[in-house]
């Protein structure tokens, strides 16, 4: 069968979304065996179809080993360049075998017995609809396009493991990224110009991907974009990373990012570095920060270091989200949503569960700053589920390197908690960051805010369910974050020229 070389992670991140650690590699070979999964196209693409379907394809490629692209020849010939560039191995089918259907914008056809859904976007609406249902379209929009994708993806995952979700399905879902309701903004355009100033992604992950990969289909947008990483491109990384294929392997992430982003009107600078170490290089601070780092003193980081806006993306297990956040809003700021809710676990004690390792050589690894033996690699083999390939890769490493290494080849992430949970699915990584990058066009355009929900948080909380009909989040503030801090509150006002 065609299975990607990271076909091991997203069977580890499949066992994740539907809580089965029975899931194995043999297993989910097996499952998509006897799976096709067909994208439509119509013959005429209106408004956001083009890039609904290179999203689409985008995500698809990265977990099924068949698909079968049907419509124009030069556009079916495009995406399977695409679908090739992640997975070499994939298989394109031309039979009449049955397969999950999705129709792109009005593309017509009888629907096959697996069943069908259609999938498009209209101004700032996502979204899913039965191939019999007909809309109003409306102009081209990148945020709602990749949302609409991702939903599709979302749904076409649900429908290829029936017996492990809910057996709601998303096929009649219209939602605005304008306000989170059913309609808002499907006949408007996007701003004809929009300057979003100086943006710092702090992290240029798989979240941070999806939110690039709309930012810069907004070719309208005008910006000075910091994309700030200090990690190569691992074949890890493939599973979930729409910004990433097989030619990227071995490369910093940010000159990735930076060459998918080459256009007049962005002007993008690529750091390989921490957040933290640039913001210290510096001596000032960045008038926005995106973040989206694997870890929660990273994000509280951000937040220390007074942005005057500060968007967060995030995957949590089985759900999402994207939040902004102003020192001046009244609304929780970012450190609010990662304030410690209890005694947390030292950071070898976190190594200890994470890699199998007992708590005192996990100690003695970390505090000597020590590389493990044969023995313990074994061990952290045995608890990280790795390939061989991967094992003779951590030879001569550090623990505290290693440990960075061993999170993101098993798929695995750490919580506040310190316990380890599995890194999410392609679209759910995608979506979080599509949400982040609509968050900040939406916040740098006045005319888009007023138009905003109320408040400043949107959360997925299962994704492997039924699109929810309500994404606020009702975050508090807490009453010992830094935003209640007198002093921080006189340098934020002292540093932006504002009043509080």
């Amino acid at each position: 069968m065609a299975l990607p070389r990271f076909f091991d992670r997203v069977s580890l991140a499949v066992a994740g979304a539907l809580a089965a650690p029975g899931v194995t590699t043999a297993t989910l070979t097996k499952e998509l065996g006897n799976l096709i999964v067909e994208v439509r196209l119509p013959g005429n693409m209106y408004g956001s179809d083009e890039w609904v379907a290179e999203m689409l394809v985008n995500l698809l490629a990265r977990l099924y080993p068949t698909l079968r692209l049907t419509g124009p020849r030069a556009s079916c010939m495009r995406l399977e360049r695409l679908a090739r560039a992640i997975n070499p191995r994939v298989d394109f089918d031309e039979g009449i075998a049955p397969a999950l259907v999705a129709f792109v914008g009005n593309s017509r056809a009888s629907a096959p017995a697996l069943g069908a859904l259609r999938v498009q976007s209209d101004g700032w609406v996502a979204r899913l609809l039965t191939p019999e249902q007909v809309v109003v379209r409306g102009p081209p929009n990148p945020y709602a396009a990749a949302a609409a994708a991702c939903f599709a993806a979302g749904e076409l995952f649900r429908r290829s493991f029936p017996s492990a979700v809910s057996s709601a399905r998303n096929e009649n879902v219209s939602l605005s990224l304008l306000d989170y309701s059913e309609g808002c903004g499907e006949l408007d355009a996007l701003p004809s110009t929009l300057d979003v100033g100086e943006v710092a992604f702090a992290g240029v992950g798989a979240v941070a991907s999806g939110a690039l990969w709309a930012l810069a289909h907004h070719v309208e947008l005008r910006g000075d974009l910091h994309l700030i990483d200090p990690q190569l491109a691992e074949l890890s990384n493939l599973e979930r990373y729409v910004l990433l294929d097989e030619g990227s392997l071995g490369k910093p992430k940010v000159n990735t990012a930076a060459k998918f982003l080459e256009r007049p009107g962005l002007q993008v600078r690529r750091h390989r570095k921490t957040l933290e170490a640039l913001a210290g290089e510096r001596g000032r601070g960045f008038t926005t920060i995106c973040v989206s780092v694997d870890n929660v003193d990273g994000r509280r980081a951000a937040q220390a270091l007074l942005p005057r806006l500060a968007v967060n993306g995030w995957t949590r297990e089985s759900g999402l989200g994207a939040s902004w956040h102003r020192f001046d809003s009244g609304l929780p700021c970012l450190n609010c949503l990662y304030m410690p809710t209890g005694d947390r676990p030292s950071q070898s004690a976190v190594i200890a569960q994470t890699l199998g390792l007992e708590p005192r050589e996990a100690a003695d690894l970390y505090f000597n700053n020590r590389v493990p033996s044969p023995d313990q690699l074994a061990k952290i083999a045995r608890k990280a589920r790795a390939s061989t390939e991967t094992v003779a890769q951590w030879a001569g490493k550090r623990v505290r390197e290693l440990f960075t290494e061993v999170c993101g080849a098993a798929n695995l992430n750490v919580r506040e908690d310190g316990q380890p949970e599995a890194v999410p699915l392609a679209h759910q990584s995608a979506l979080a960051g599509v949400l982040m990058a609509t968050e900040l066009v939406k916040q740098m355009s006045p005319a888009l805010a007023a138009r905003a929900q109320p408040g400043n948080a949107a959360t997925w909380h299962d994704v492997t369910g039924p699109v929810p009909s309500c994404w606020a989040e009702p975050f508090r503030v807490h009453p010992r974050c830094i935003c209640s801090d007198r002093l921080y509150r006189d340098v934020y006002r002292a540093k932006w020229g504002e009043r509080l």
